[in-house]
């Protein structure tokens, strides 16, 4: 099966560039832009590393077919948030909504189940975007992330050197650590 996914209105981090700058004790404004770029880097970084979204954002994923067997589909960017829509092209090519479904967000990561009145997906036209499922994901940052993502700003801005950059990636890698999704029902999706 193959996925494809996007992400639109990324919402603002909850790391604010006066808190970056009080963390890395800036009293200035010349660096403004600079760090605002760094804080997005950090972000991204930390989202790529854990396989969560930190911000808050609309993802949409299309799937090539249903999961065989009514099998759950895997949602990737915890946590879920709220499933909008999920839709499909029949064998007619004809799109169809399905309304009757049930998604657990409560799970890490979010999964879609067929309803209680469906015991299978539905057959699809076969093409590579026959499912559409939009959803909203992310909006929480473990404190521990936060720090990984403020220590990435100290290497990133003070431009810290061995040996104390390679100590800070250590520090980075424990705080990232234990919130670092490892399903491999998530490998090869592509953002």
């Amino acid at each position: 099966m193959l996925r494809s996914l996007t992400l639109d209105n990324i919402g603002e981090p909850a790391l604010t560039l006066a808190a970056a700058k009080s963390y890395l004790r800036v009293m200035h404004e010349d660096d403004d832009g600079d760090i605002q770029s760094l804080i997005y880097e950090a972000y991204g970084k930390a989202e790529a590393r854990t396989g969560r979204q930190l911000r808050t954002a609309t993802a949409t994923l299309t799937l090539s077919e249903f999961p065989p067997n009514g099998g759950l589909i895997v949602l990737p960017c915890p946590p879920l948030a709220v499933v909008t829509s999920l839709s499909y092209y029949d064998t007619n090519g004809d799109e169809q909504t399905i309304e009757d479904f049930q998604h657990l967000s409560a799970l890490i990561p979010g999964v879609i189940d067929t309803a209680v009145t469906m015991s299978s997906w539905p057959t699809t036209q076969t093409r590579l975007d026959a499912v559409t499922i939009v959803f909203e994901c992310g909006g929480i940052e473990p404190e521990q992330i936060v720090s990984a993502i403020k220590l990435m700003l100290n290497l990133d801005y003070n431009e810290i050197e061995e040996p104390r950059a390679s100590q800070m990636g250590r520090r980075i890698d424990a705080l990232l650590h234990g919130y670092t999704i490892r399903d491999p029902r998530l490998y090869g999706i592509t953002r």
